[in-house]
């Protein structure tokens, strides 16, 4: 009995361990080129918003710009945060791109952007720096904004961390939804052509702007009966 009661506890041990494992591992995004150079940084974005989160990370070179990371954190999704391995060989300059939908169902994103360097700390003579990390945590908020945390400060290890809280509006229309019935379909392209039609398209609401041109018009109708008609 003690034996078999053994066994058991040691498989459920095992499988935790196993499981703990597998949700690290999922955490850490795989980049769309092999990494050669000194592995000295990290990009951490941590999710807390009802919406999807696009993550973009672009490499400047000499040679052109490459896309190392592009990567979706799902709002369903229970790992809220998502690590980036990035390189300092030759003092590899970045840009972070993060990318938030205003209105439910939208694929038109509003984006906040962040460029630094991380430098090779195999090519600094002294031993002050380790490595670097970036963290943006995102939140939902009145209006797109920064709130910088933590600026170049460096830890007991060496490591050089700059934190900033990313903060987007989002609103529960869907877009397009321009008679606000809360259903995305052809009486929003009529409606929106009636409010034209009669001089009244500044009464359309802000997600009437389907095309997301900054201004709600017969475009926006068009671009919705288009939509809708490959979508058939």
């Amino acid at each position: 009995m003690k034996k078999i009661l053994f066994e058991v506890i040691s498989l459920i041990v095992f499988a935790a361990i196993t499981l703990s494992i597998n949700v690290s591992a999922e955490s850490v995004q795989t980049p769309n080129f092999d990494i050669n150079g000194n592995k000295c940084g990290t990009v951490i974005v941590y999710a807390e918003i009802e919406r999807d989160v696009q993550v973009l990370i672009t490499q400047h070179t000499e040679e052109g710009d490459y896309d190392y990371y592009d990567s979706v954190i799902p709002c369903d999704s229970d790992e809220k945060e998502y690590r980036f391995i990035l390189e300092g060989k030759d003092d590899a300059s970045y840009t972070v791109k993060i990318g938030v939908s205003k209105y439910r169902d939208s694929d038109f994103l509003q984006y906040y952007e962040d460029e630094f360097t991380i430098y090779d700390v195999d090519e600094i003579k002294t031993d002050d720096i380790s490595g670097y990390q970036y963290k943006y945590s995102v939140y939902k908020g009145e209006e797109l904004s920064e709130q910088k945390i933590t600026i170049d400060e460096k830890d007991q290890d060496n490591i050089v961390h700059n934190e900033a809280s990313i903060y987007f509006p989002t609103a529960e229309y869907v877009m397009g939804d321009a008679n606000s019935d809360n259903i995305f379909n052809i009486r929003d392209a009529a409606h929106i052509a009636i409010c034209c039609a009669k001089g009244e398209s500044n009464k359309l609401p802000e997600w009437a702007d389907y095309n997301n041109d900054g201004i709600a018009n017969i475009r926006d109708a068009a671009a919705i009966a288009i939509y809708l008609a490959k979508r058939a």
